[in-house]
């Protein structure tokens, strides 16, 4: 089937560097999202919901991310 040699369609790598916004609270695991998805995000530090997020990187399908400094 052509669709088996298809690329995957989920790559948290084009993500990366974005800001996002949380949907569920980041404790240390929640929701952000970002790029028009909803993705599984952890933070270091309690993140509320609808608090602004950067995406810093990923494992698998989890991203990594830090709250936004205040601008």
């Amino acid at each position: 089937m052509i669709s088996q040699r298809a690329a995957p369609s989920i790559d948290p790598t084009r993500v990366l560097g974005q800001i996002a916004e949380v949907r569920a609270p980041l404790d240390p695991v929640g929701a952000v999202y970002a790029a028009g998805e909803l993705w599984t995000a952890r933070a270091d530090t309690l993140v509320d919901v609808g608090e602004r997020v950067t995406v810093v990187s990923a494992n698998g399908l989890i991203l990594k991310v830090e709250p936004v400094e205040d601008e």
